[in-house]
């Protein structure tokens, strides 16, 4: 087991600074199957030179006990299941670069998700691609709240019924 801060610091090197990074989250893969990463791999191997060799897309393989201990309704989240998370990550330099990297990462990322017919919001830390958008509605937010959305709205409420704190998966307060 390799322990907490070990591994919150495992890709510290991998993120620089003086270069462009652009993550977005893949989807959740409920079972382990190939198609996904095969997609994976002909969509990565679709990227800009330059941005290939800088760019990683991580399958997240971790033990699902721990994840599975608490019920859903016990934290904010919803997300308990035994799934494995998929991470696109496109890093480049700004002067070379010679594509979207938006359109690229999003297009990496769809394509796992179609490789795996999932279509749920996926682990939403690496969601800020939807979780900062300010739209009026909060589909996303219900998505990765789940079935503790609305007493996540009672909280709101109480403590910022004026909306002060109205990004990352903005929770509208209840009436």
């Amino acid at each position: 087991m390799i322990p907490y801060e070990k591994l919150n610091t495992m890709m510290d090197k991998y993120v620089v600074t003086g270069v462009n990074n652009r993550l977005h989250w893949g989807t959740f893969l409920e079972r382990l199957d190939l198609k996904p990463f095969k997609k994976t791999l002909e969509a990565f191997n679709n990227l800009d030179g330059a941005a290939k060799e800088k760019s990683t897309v991580t399958f997240e393989f971790y033990h699902h006990d721990k994840v599975s201990s608490l019920g859903i309704e016990e934290t904010a989240f919803a997300h308990r299941a035994p799934v494995y998370n998929a991470l696109v990550a496109v890093q480049w330099d700004t002067a070379t670069a010679s594509f979207d990297a938006s359109e690229t990462v999003r297009s990496i990322a769809e394509k796992i998700t179609a490789a795996t017919g999932n279509t749920d919001l996926g682990y939403a830390n690496y969601a800020d691609n939807v979780a900062t958008l300010k739209s009026k509605t909060d589909v996303y937010a219900k998505q990765a709240f789940g079935v503790n959305y609305q007493r996540m709205t009672q909280v709101k409420k109480a403590y910022d019924p004026t909306g002060v704190f109205n990004r990352w998966f903005s929770i509208t307060p209840a009436l």
